[in-house]
């Protein structure tokens, strides 16, 4: 696999995930690149301060990738610093709360994590951050809990906070000037596909891949797809043409 000027891509997880959520991902690409997960949407309180902890650990050029939570916050990254980023991949993309199609879910879940025990909140989140098939999957749903309880109640508080607080990025989009790849899952219930058209609009060199049989947490679901895509979009072989394409 030819990489084009950078080898090294960083993984940002979203809520409730860890690098769990890329090791399947992470396999497929390591012998061509340098993967790191990070860790700083375990360490930080908002998403602005994630962004800043990311630049500070990651090499002085790099791609990099970020779903739901994460996709927010590596748009954050690329905005405060252009010149270091070559690529940019958003999964689930958030650029502002308001975006998102449900966030009365995030709300409510929110709640609950102050008047339930955190199983029943780790309940209710897998209803919208797993597919019916992961949901079916005692594999997907095992994956799913073992990140959540390392990431914990106090934790996910944080991140459902960080997000809910963030500011809109709609106005800045534009500014995003590196090829980047918009990963839509068919049945995110937190953020539509047609939130994820918006992003390809906004954003002057982009594209948008819908990915059927898949949710919010997509590398759960279709990992080796979600992989393939990335080889080919850090290759150069998926074209950035602000098209969309189904798969």
């Amino acid at each position: 696999m030819r990489i084009l000027d950078s080898k090294h891509l960083v993984f940002v997880p979203g809520l409730l995930s860890t690098e769990e959520l890329w090791r399947e991902v992470r396999e497929e690409l390591k012998e061509d690149l340098d993967c790191r997960v990070t860790q700083q949407n375990l360490r930080q309180s908002s998403c602005e301060e994630m962004a800043d902890a990311i630049l500070a650990e990651s090499p002085p050029n790099f791609s990099i990738v970020g779903n739901g939570l994460g996709a927010y916050v590596s748009t954050l990254v690329a905005l405060k610093a252009p010149e270091r980023i070559f690529k940019l991949c958003l999964m689930g993309g958030v650029f502002s709360p308001a975006s998102m199609e449900k966030i009365s879910i995030l709300e409510d879940i929110l709640d609950s994590l102050d008047t339930k025990d955190f199983n029943d909140t780790k309940s209710k989140a897998q209803k919208f951050l797993l597919s019916e098939d992961g949901m079916r999957s005692d594999t997907i749903k095992a994956r799913f809990n073992s990140m959540a309880d390392v990431v914990g109640g106090d934790r996910f508080r944080v991140q459902l906070k960080a997000l809910l607080e963030s500011q809109s990025l709609e106005e800045k989009l534009s500014k995003i000037q590196c090829d980047t790849l918009v990963i839509a899952a068919e049945s995110d219930c937190l953020v539509s596909p047609q939130e994820s058209q918006l992003l390809i609009q906004l954003i002057y060199s982009s594209t948008l891949v819908l990915v059927k049989d898949a949710a919010h947490l997509a590398t759960l679901d279709r990992p080796k797809t979600i992989s393939e895509l990335l080889r080919q979009w850090l290759t150069g072989v998926l074209e950035i043409d602000k098209g969309q394409v189904t798969i």
